[in-house]
């Protein structure tokens, strides 16, 4: 029976391995060169899009609306920022998050668009994302 492996990349590539054994060390499935096997490429089948601000600094505030990714998104401050952005879970906050100046971006590989959210430092900054 093939074995399939479904791996996240930043690329948005969902690569399904199969073919080869995978031993008990969950190696990737190699022919005889060394080669990774690989039995298709799928590309995500949606993408999603938006800009999200906050008003009040020290409010976390969720990213955007749940949403189901196969990939992951990637959020990027506003170039208009005049604060910093910090990115992270619910409890997101200046002494905890992942901070971004204005441009800066992140990838997270996340399955669902309402895991991430964002506090600022400057009430009406934010960032824009883009998912799949």
């Amino acid at each position: 029976m093939p074995v399939s492996l479904l791996r996240r990349v930043q690329s948005w590539i969902v690569l399904y391995l199969a073919g080869a054994p995978v031993d008990a060390g969950n190696r990737l499935p190699v022919d005889s060169t060394g080669t990774v096997v690989v039995s298709g490429v799928d590309p995500p089948p949606t993408v999603y899009n938006g800009i999200s601000t906050v008003a009040v600094p020290g409010t976390a505030e969720v990213l955007a609306a749940a949403q189901v990714l196969e990939a992951g998104v990637q959020v990027k401050a506003e170039a208009t920022n005049t604060g910093i952005v910090y990115v992270g879970d619910a409890a997101v906050a200046a002494a905890n998050g992942y901070f971004l100046a204005a441009g800066e971006t992140v990838w997270l590989a996340i399955d669902n668009l309402d895991e991430v959210y964002l506090d600022v430092s400057v009430g009406t900054d934010g960032a824009a994302y883009l998912a799949s």
